[in-house]
């Protein structure tokens, strides 16, 4: 059974039944040769000099450049037009002769950048942080490889594969319940959107009876928490070992109040759906080292300290040379300042709730007729929603959207959908997914 097919079933399974088959479905990632035998490989590199894992790299670098070209018609294409040799590749400098790859240019050749020796894959979809979600096919094996770098990451922080227990704080839609347990993860979500004054009891306690030792999710969520257990003087009865913190930047003042509250380290790691690069925070001072193993990483200084990336991992839909959004700067022990990453943008609720851009990642058919979407506050509990689509869309349409953003935040907010030729951009135009006036 793919872990994709998993994953869905694990989401679908009622609650009792989930917890019955807990230790089968959880099997299915940990015990999978894929996850095994990469995590085997990273510990093996943990014990390395650092000659022989830049070699390693390499190899991987150049097996990457040689499927992609034997497999895909658009690096075939692009290899022969720019005079590129991957069978000659000899030194890391050489891959500066493929021009960079763009999102618009990804959107443009989906289908060229399909490799044709496999076909056990999925379709992922980036959270859209610009308003225009990017898709990309993500091999079966990648999602066993993408979590054995994560849980190698998380192990120097005390995690353990066999025995932690996690609780969670992201944007997936629990349908107004508060909690709901993940057997595949060995975790307790908990629901961000309905987080308040009156209830963060209750998120404590739900913490403590699953026995998390170990808590995870968007900083601004987890701030959100540790401001309302401060304000109610509620603290944790165990202490944790650590938090992880996903898909936003995490400011200083967040991660004062998550560590001071908490009593344990407040780390992150720095990835993308796409599958392209990965970055551990090293440093007390919020720097990153990006993982050798994971993918080869260049700082285009012309680009502005552009991130280029070329992912390892995902041989189904290989992306080299790949510019994201982000930069980075390099300090003097060789580790980067990445700037740019998600931000902690929230829409507030009428009692308080703090709604998160990365909470607010639509993966279903609610935004399927739009090109794009953005939001807009001036008063809590109200958000007009604004959509731009190819043709006009109809009140049903505009309907369906508004039920689907309902679903997704619950009663915390009333939504109003509106169809706009332009959307609202700073002053430097460039695009912000929401628009806060408050």
């Amino acid at each position: 059974m793919s872990i994709a097919l998993l994953k869905r079933l694990n989401q679908s399974l009622p609650d009792p039944v989930q917890i019955a088959f807990a230790p089968l479905i959880r099997k299915k990632l940990v015990c999978d040769d894929v996850f095994i035998a990469q995590m085997d490989e990273l510990h093996d590199r943990d014990i390395r000099t650092d000659e022989e894992i830049k070699e390693r790299q390499f190899q991987k670098l150049k097996e990457t450049l040689l499927h992609a070209y034997r497999h895909t018609s658009y690096y075939r294409q692009l290899f022969d037009k720019v005079g590129f040799r991957p069978d000659r590749f000899a030194s890391f400098e050489d891959i500066k002769k493929i021009p960079l790859l763009t999102k618009d240019q990804i959107r443009e050749n989906f289908d060229g950048l399909r490799a044709d020796d496999r076909n056990d894959h999925y379709v992922g979809e980036t959270g859209g942080s610009t308003g225009q979600p990017l898709k990309v096919l993500l091999g079966r094996d990648s999602i066993y490889r993408e979590k054995a770098f994560i849980y190698h990451f998380w192990e120097k922080f005390g995690y353990d594969r066999d025995k932690s227990r996690i609780a969670t704080f992201r944007g997936v839609d629990l349908k107004g319940k508060l909690s709901k347990v993940n057997p595949l993860y060995n975790e307790v979500l908990l629901n961000p959107f309905i987080l308040s004054d009156a209830n963060v009891q209750r998120y404590v306690d739900r913490i403590e009876q699953f026995g998390a030792d170990l808590l995870h999710g968007y900083p601004s969520a987890l701030s959100d928490l540790c401001r309302l257990m401060d304000k109610h003087h509620i603290r944790l009865s165990r202490p944790l070992k650590a938090v992880f913190l996903i898909s936003e930047a995490c400011s200083d003042q967040q991660r004062r109040l998550i560590e001071g509250v908490l009593g344990c380290r407040a780390v992150s790691f720095y990835g993308h759906t796409e599958r392209a690069v990965f970055a551990e925070e090293c440093s007390r001072d919020g720097n990153y080292r990006f993982d050798p193993y994971y993918g080869h990483t260049e700082i285009v200084e012309h680009e502005n300290g552009n991130i280029v990336c070329t992912g390892f991992i995902n041989p189904q839909f290989p992306l080299i040379r790949y510019a994201v959004d982000d930069r980075a700067v390099k300090d003097a022990d060789g580790t980067y300042k990445i700037t740019g990453h998600h931000t902690a943008a929230a829409l507030l609720g009428k009692n308080g709730e703090h709604i998160t851009q990365t909470a607010l990642n639509f993966h279903d058919a609610t935004f399927s007729k739009t090109t794009g979407y953005q939001f807009y506050q001036e008063i809590p509990g109200y958000v007009q929603c604004r959509v731009q689509a190819a043709e006009k869309l109809g009140i049903t349409d505009l309907n369906d959207i508004k039920r689907g953003l309902s679903r997704k935040c619950g009663d915390c907010i009333e939504w109003d959908v509106v169809q706009v030729d332009h959307f609202e951009l700073t002053k430097r135009g460039k695009l912000k997914t929401i628009i806060q006036k408050m």
